[in-house]
C-alpha cells in the first residue's frame, strides 16, 4: 500500500514540487527588501531605463543576477513582492531539477526527501537571505548536472555534455564564486573518466572537451557581448576591487590563522546546529560515501560539488546565510541519500521496527528543533499580521536592523515621489539604493550606495 501510495508523485513531480514550494515559501511573499534586494532591484530597474551594470551602474555582482529584477520591474513595478513571487517560481525550477538529478541515484522516498530539505533549511533564512544571489545561479549549474548525468548514458552524449557546459558557464555571470561550482563539474568529469579502465583516456579528453567547449562558449558569448555595448572594461575594473579590495575590507585579514579557523570553525557548527536536520545527515552520508566504493562510484560527483560549494563560502570569508545556498542542493542529495539509507536499514530489521522508527523520529525532530523555530517565527508573523491583529508599520519593524530600517527607507521613497518629478535626479547618501528604486528616481551617480 505504501509503495503504491509513493508511486504517483513520480509521475506528476512538478505539480508536488509546486505544492511543497508554495506551503515552504507562502510567509516570503510578504518580506520587504533587504538592503541588498534593493540595491540589486535598483540595477535592474536602471538597466530597464538604458543604463547599463558596470558601464553605467557600479555594481559587484554578475549581469545575470539583475536581469529578474528587470523582469518582474517590467512586468509588476517597482515592487517588493514582485521579486519574491519570481523567487518561488525559481526554486520550483531548482527543486524539479534536484528531484531528478536525485532519481538517477535513489528511490522515489530518498529523491523527496532531499527536495524537502532543500526547502525546508531555504525557506527557513530571514528575508535577507533569500531571493538572494547564490540562489538565481542554482538551477543554472544544476541544469548542468542533469544534462551531464544523461549525457554519460545517452547516444547524444557529447551534446549533451556540451549543453551541460553552457549552462553551468552561465553561473558565475550571476555570481563569480560559481566558477568553483564549474571546476567541479570538471573534476567530476575527470573522475568518471578514471573508473573506464583501458578507455579512460580517451573518454575523459572527450568529456572535458565537450563540457570544456560548452564553458567557453558561454563565457565567450558573454565576453562579445559586453565588449559590443562598452561594459567589459569597467566590469574589469570592478573585478579588480571585488576580489582584491573588498575582501582586504574584511577584519578577518587581522586575524591570525589559528583565531581565523576557531572562527570559522564556531560559525560553521553554529550553522550546523540551528539547520541539523541537513548538516548532521550530510555529515553521515558523506562518511557513508567515502567508506563504501559502490557508494563513491556513484556520488563522487555530487559529493565534489558539496565540498567545492564549501570551499565557495569559505574563500568570501563570511558566512552569511545566504553564501550556503549554492551548496545546499548537494548537501540535500546526500543527506536524503543517508536518511533514506537509514529508513531502509530499519526496515530490515523486522521485529525492531517499530523501535528503530521511534528512535529515528525522535532524533529527526530534536535536529529540526532550531529551524521549526525559524519556521515558527515566519508564520507567525504572517499570521499576525494577515488577521489585522499587526499593522503594516508594526509588520515591518519585525525587519528592521540598526543600520537598514526598511520603513524608512519606504517613507522617504514616498516623500521623494510626491517632491520630485520622474525626470529629477536624486542623491541619498548611504547604503539604500531601496530608495531610488521605490522612488522610481536615478540616482545621478554611477554609484548606487556609497
Amino acid at each position: 500500500m505504501n509503495a503504491q501510495r509513493l508511486k504517483w508523485p513520480d509521475r506528476f513531480p512538478l505539480a508536488l514540487i509546486i505544492v511543497l514550494v508554495i506551503v515552504a515559501g507562502l510567509p516570503s511573499l510578504f518580506y520587504p527588501f533587504g538592503r541588498d534586494q534593493g540595491i540589486h532591484a535598483y540595477v535592474g530597474w536602471a538597466w530597464l531605463h538604458g543604463r547599463l551594470p558596470y558601464r553605467d551602474v557600479w555594481v559587484q555582482k554578475g549581469p545575470l543576477h539583475f536581469l529578474p529584477h528587470s523582469l518582474v520591474t517590467a512586468l509588476f513595478g517597482e515592487t517588493m513582492w514582485g521579486i519574491r513571487l519570481f523567487d518561488l517560481g525559481w526554486q520550483a525550477l531548482t527543486a524539479w531539477l534536484l528531484f531528478h538529478i536525485a532519481r538517477r541515484r535513489m528511490r522515489l522516498q530518498g529523491a523527496l526527501i532531499a527536495v524537502v530539505l532543500y526547502l525546508w533549511v531555504y525557506y527557513a533564512f530571514s528575508f535577507w537571505h533569500v531571493a538572494h544571489t547564490e540562489s538565481f545561479l542554482s538551477p543554472l549549474v544544476l541544469a548542468g548536472v542533469l544534462l551531464y548525468d544523461h549525457g554519460s548514458d545517452s547516444q547524444r552524449r557529447l551534446q549533451l555534455w556540451f549543453l551541460g557546459g553552457i549552462c553551468a558557464g552561465l553561473a558565475p555571470w550571476v555570481k563569480q564564486t560559481a566558477w568553483l561550482l564549474v571546476a567541479g563539474m570538471l573534476v567530476w568529469a575527470a573522475l568518471d573518466s578514471w573508473q573506464l579502465g583501458h578507455n579512460r583516456l580517451r573518454a575523459g579528453l572527450a568529456r572535458w572537451l565537450a563540457l570544456g567547449a560548452g564553458v567557453v562558449t558561454s563565457n565567450l558569448l558573454m565576453l562579445l557581448l559586453f565588449s559590443a555595448y562598452g561594459m567589459l572594461q569597467p566590469m574589469l575594473e570592478i573585478s579588480r576591487f571585488s576580489f582584491v579590495d573588498y575582501p582586504s575590507k574584511s577584519n578577518l585579514l587581522n586575524f591570525a590563522p589559528l583565531r581565523l579557523i576557531a572562527l570559522y570553525g564556531l560559525n560553521t557548527t553554529y550553522w550546523a546546529v540551528r539547520y541539523g536536520l541537513l548538516a548532521f545527515p550530510f555529515a553521515i552520508g558523506t562518511w557513508f560515501i567515502l567508506s563504501r566504493p559502490d557508494q563513491r562510484r556513484r556520488w563522487h560527483g555530487i559529493l565534489t560539488m558539496a565540498l567545492l560549494g564549501l570551499a565557495a563560502i569559505y574563500a568570501q570569508r563570511r558566512l552569511w546565510e545566504y553564501h550556503w545556498v549554492s551548496t545546499l542542493p548537494y548537501m540535500a542529495l546526500i543527506a536524503g541519500n543517508a536518511i533514506a539509507a537509514g529508513v531502509d536499514h530499519i526496515r530490515r530489521e523486522g521485529i525492531h521496527h517499530a523501535k528503530g522508527t521511534a528512535r529515528l523520529f525522535s532524533i529527526g525532530v530534536a535536529l529540526a528543533l532550531p529551524t521549526l523555530a525559524s519556521w515558527g517565527s515566519h508564520y507567525w508573523t504572517l499570521a499576525v499580521y494577515a488577521t489585522g491583529h499587526a499593522s503594516r508599520a508594526a509588520y515591518l519593524d519585525r525587519f528592521n536592523t540598526p543600520d537598514f530600517r526598511i520603513d524608512e527607507v519606504l517613507d522617504t521613497a514616498q516623500y521623494l515621489r510626491a517632491q520630485t518629478d520622474d525626470a529629477d535626479g536624486v542623491f541619498v547618501w548611504g547604503h539604500a539604493a531601496a530608495l531610488y528604486y521605490l522612488s522610481n528616481r536615478h540616482n545621478p551617480t554611477r554609484f548606487p550606495m556609497d
